[in-house]
C-alpha cells in the first residue's frame, strides 16, 4: 500500500473576494466600535450671567463662567470644586 496525499483546491472569483473582504471588514467594524465611541457629556447653562455646567460622566463634572473654568467632584458628603483656572 502507498501512502497517497488527496488534496482539494478551491479557486475563488476576485468578485467573491471582494464581497467577503467587505463583509469581514464590516464585521470587524460592528465588533470594535465601541472602543472608538464618544461617551455623552450633557451641558447647561446655569444663569443668565454666562455660567456653563458640563457633566461628563458622575461624578466629575466642570464648571465655566467668564472664561474661567473649575473642576469639580461630586460626592456623597457634597459637591467639591478645585480654584478657578484661565
Amino acid at each position: 500500500m502507498s501512502n497517497s496525499t488527496i488534496k482539494y483546491e478551491i479557486k475563488l472569483q476576485p468578485s467573491v473576494i471582494v464581497i467577503l473582504g467587505i463583509l469581514a471588514v464590516g464585521v470587524g467594524a460592528i465588533a470594535f466600535s465601541p472602543m472608538f465611541s464618544v461617551k455623552k457629556a450633557d451641558a447647561a447653562f446655569g444663569s443668565s450671567s454666562g455660567e456653563m455646567i458640563i457633566v461628563a460622566e458622575n461624578p466629575y463634572l466642570w464648571q465655566l463662567k467668564d472664561g474661567k473654568i473649575r473642576h469639580c467632584v461630586n460626592e456623597q458628603k457634597g459637591v467639591e470644586c478645585k480654584p478657578w483656572i484661565e
